[in-house]
């Protein structure tokens, strides 16, 4: 139980199946001191964890209204922006910080992201390559990367490289890797049609390990739709939708699907 505020620890991790008992147990504290900005800053993070960033951002605004700096509220309302598609204000965010000197290897990995998602290669790879410098462990890095190798047909590339990120997620998982997490990360590795088996393993994993994952769901919807099972994956994309009604590429993905059905 939280028995004060000062308990409320805004980085700690907080298993799956106990989030959702925290965000209770915080928004009660919230009714009691709505300005509080460690409340509000663990709220946030409670509902980024759960997959529904548009109650995150509401959260993580109050938070930088009081404390624009706060690095924390702002790498994460960035990601939040990112993960409902506003690309552009994450951008902003992402640029702010590493103009500000901010050296975390995701914001550099996620500026990468949305860079190849609108067709800039060129600085993908600059801000991947920055990221690898700054952790050359840090895996996402590495998935990103084989998603951009697949995008320009080098598919060979991609999975030996998915493969041997594979081998590291496997023999480090009984370490510091929740088995959700592994499973979610195999999955994005297997996406390719060649082991889209694997990835539908892996992403019902995660979504019965995890039911409020709502990029678990989108994933799994996404491999669907690659798979031709447009039924299955309109499915997937309403349930995404239905966590986070704010999930513009899920709702985009459904009615694609839709059309095909």
């Amino acid at each position: 139980m939280i028995n004060n505020n000062k308990s409320l620890l805004r980085d700690s991790y907080c298993s799956p199946g106990l989030v959702e008992e925290l965000l209770e147990e915080v928004n009660s504290l919230f009714l009691e001191n709505p300005e509080d900005l460690e409340i509000n800053i663990t709220l946030a993070n409670c509902y980024f964890k759960l997959g529904k960033f548009h109650e995150a951002i509401v959260h993580y605004k109050r938070v930088l209204n009081h404390s624009p700096k706060d690095r924390q509220a702002l790498v994460n309302l960035g990601h939040s922006y990112k993960n409902m598609g506003e690309i552009d204000k994450a951008k902003e965010i992402y640029k702010s910080l590493i103009d500000d000197g901010l050296k975390y290897p995701d914001v550099f990995k996620n500026l990468g992201d949305i860079f190849y998602s609108i067709g800039d290669i060129e600085n993908a790879l600059s801000n991947f390559e920055t990221a690898l410098n700054i952790n050359p462990k840090y895996y996402d890095v590495y998935y990103s990367l084989g998603e951009l190798y697949e995008g320009m047909d080098q598919l060979n590339k991609a999975i030996k490289l998915y493969k041997q990120i594979a081998n590291e997620f496997l023999k480090k998982r009984a370490e510091d890797k929740s088995l959700s997490e592994v499973h979610y990360n195999l999955a994005l590795m297997y996406r390719n049609k060649e082991l889209a088996s694997e990835a539908e393993r892996h992403l019902k994993k995660v979504t019965e390990i995890f039911p409020h994952h709502a990029d678990a769901h989108f994933q799994l919807g996404k491999l669907y739709k690659n798979m031709e099972k447009f039924d299955e994956a309109m499915d997937e994309f309403e349930k995404a939708l239905k966590i986070n009604p704010g999930y513009r590429k899920a709702r985009k993905e459904y009615w694609e699907c839709a059309k095909k059905s």
